[in-house]
């Protein structure tokens, strides 16, 4: 017969196990089909985040959305895979102004990866020229995690990362919305500073080359002011699951959208694959 100690030290032993599993993540998905075409050397991941340790790396206490584990490791899966060479860390929403785990993967990557930043404000030149030692190219204005579609709040936050970077060789990667960039594409236009939109500047797939704001992103593209930026995955996102099927049509779907986006300038447009730490929605990223 068990003893009250031993069904204490069971129900002890439950509830580490129950504990642990409650805290067990799932790894990050990895492509199953290979390679079937040759990819030119010195490919680029040109957007993805990675989500450390959080011991290390704690995320912000205001965040919209927790993020699962996305390593430099499953990362490097991913690219060995896929035959990529080189590496954007762009800083995810979660970690705020906090740079630290950003450029900490581009520390581990070495010469072959940079880093897209997070800054304030009161972001000194000392500390700018301290991130680009450790590989940082370019700040980012995130409007869109926080619902931000405020034209003034955008021109006020590109005229501070102007006079931020004046000087400097990186460029100014904005996260928001075809209307506010509609709004600001005047503003972009005089940018002595490269300008890039993260997300294809949040232009829907399904919705075509007619939705409000995209005549704006393809002219810009046109007269070589700005890069789009397109998370494969999120820029098809809207046309339902991935099937095989359903691959080969978003491929036919997305085409009308990207060839309109180049504004035919194709080398000002870049899609990277749906890395590690792409899985999130959209608008929390």
């Amino acid at each position: 017969m068990l003893s009250r100690r031993d069904l204490l030290a069971g129900a002890v032993a439950a509830a580490v196990l129950g504990r642990r599993s409650a805290t067990v993540r799932a790894s990050a998905s990895q492509p199953a089909t290979p390679v079937a075409f040759d990819v030119p050397p010195g490919a680029c991941d040109c957007h993805t985040h990675i989500f450390g340790d959080t011991r290390r790396f704690p995320f912000a206490s205001d965040r919209v959305y927790t993020p699962e584990p996305a390593s430099i490791r499953e990362m490097r899966t991913l690219h060995r895979v896929l035959h990529i060479d080189r590496v954007v860390i762009v800083q995810p929403s979660v970690y705020g102004t906090d740079n630290a785990c950003t450029l900490d993967a581009v520390g581990q990557l070495g010469s072959r990866a940079r880093a897209v930043v997070v800054v304030d404000d009161a972001i000194s030149a000392a500390e700018l020229d301290r991130m680009h030692g450790g590989g940082a190219r370019g700040v980012r204005i995130n409007l869109a995690t926080s619902n931000q579609t405020s034209p003034s709040v955008a021109r006020q936050r590109l005229q501070r990362a102007v006079e931020q970077l004046k000087g400097r060789p990186w460029h100014i990667q904005i996260y928001t919305t075809l209307p506010v960039i509609d709004a600001i594409k005047d503003q972009v236009m005089q940018s002595p500073i490269p300008v890039v939109f993260d997300h294809f500047g949040g232009a829907q797939a399904s919705a075509g080359t007619t939705q409000t704001g995209f005549d704006s992103l393809a002219g810009l593209s046109s007269r070589g002011r700005r890069t789009s930026r397109s998370p494969a995955r999120i820029a098809a996102r809207a046309n339902g699951p991935t099937t095989r099927m359903s691959r080969r049509w978003r491929r036919r779907s997305l085409r009308p959208t990207l060839n309109a986006s180049c504004g035919g300038a194709t080398g000002r447009i870049l899609i990277r694959p749906a890395s590690p730490g792409a899985g999130q929605p959209t608008s929390r990223r």
